[in-house]
């Protein structure tokens, strides 16, 4: 264990294999964490390095973009004070997708507090190109999300689970029972009517989340781009709820997925240690 190595470190910096940080980091959130005892844990921005390459490259990183401030988890790239990490137990191995909200759930059920700064911290490297890559991704997440909350309670993932449940069972129910309804009340030009409003309304949220957007600075473009990719994600989003479910209900042990095409290293997470300094109180 690296903190066997070396007793003395107060902080660990977790970065995920595909990530670089950047050089200014360290000493930006080991002075917050020295100015903040009660924070335990803290994060700051990661930026796409390609965001250009392409329109999946460009939706991670609007996902990237958290709101400032006392946060509920940070992502793969986090400063965390060593006896806290310690005393929550670390990484627990059989999350697999999601680990870092996980942890973080006991961190803060410690009484810690965990904190994103407006910091440049990490450039990750997606490089996703396929829309197979993104659609694979996003059922990691639905999967991933829902064995957290199923295990650990975290009441984080939720509302985006109910979302993607909404979506693909709620929604579409309601919408074709109002049509069989139309039907048999005024025939075929109503139960048309119903479908064309539920198109219009699917058609009003991607609107919408395209203006929540571009008033966070992107062009219409970009807005519609996340606003089309947020609403499809729901999909593959609900499938992975399902395999998460099926993996539940058989009594199996839930298992890691990779998302990338084959031939590409899978996510990896390396730590950084920063030794307390004789100048300091870290």
């Amino acid at each position: 264990m690296l903190l066997e190595a070396a007793p003395d470190t107060e902080l660990l910096q977790f970065v995920d294999g595909d990530c670089e940080l950047n050089p200014t980091w360290l000493e930006v959130g080991a002075s917050f964490l020295a100015q903040h005892p009660e924070i335990v844990a803290v994060s700051g921005r990661r930026r796409e390095c390609r965001p250009q390459q392409s329109l999946y490259n460009r939706f991670i990183d609007r996902e990237w973009d958290s709101p400032i401030g006392e946060a509920l988890s940070t992502g793969g790239d986090f400063l965390v004070r060593a006896a806290a990490y310690v005393q929550a137990g670390g990484f627990d191995p059989s999350v697999p997708a999601g680990e870092e909200p996980e942890l973080c759930g006991r961190l803060r059920a410690n009484g810690g507090k965990v904190w994103r700064l407006d910091h440049e911290m990490t450039l990750h490297d997606a490089n996703m190109n396929s829309f197979s890559e993104w659609w694979r991704r996003q059922r990691r997440a639905g999967y991933g999300a829902l064995d957290v909350e199923r295990r650990f309670r975290l009441n984080l993932f939720t509302p985006w689970l109910k979302s993607a449940v909404f979506w693909n069972v709620v929604a579409p129910i309601a919408l074709l029972t109002a049509a069989g309804v139309g039907f048999i009340v005024a025939g075929p030009l109503a139960a048309s009517m119903v479908l064309i409003a539920g198109g219009v309304g699917l058609l009003l949220q991607v609107f919408r989340l395209a203006w929540k957007d571009k008033r966070r600075g992107s062009d219409w473009r970009s807005g519609f781009e996340y606003g089309i990719l947020t609403m499809l994600s729901k999909l593959p989003i609900f499938l992975g709820i399902l395999q998460g479910l099926g993996v539940w209900l058989r009594g199996s042990q839930s298992r890691l997925m990779e998302y990338k095409t084959a031939g590409v290293a899978p996510r990896s997470e390396g730590s950084i240690l920063v030794p307390k300094s004789p100048q300091s109180d870290l």
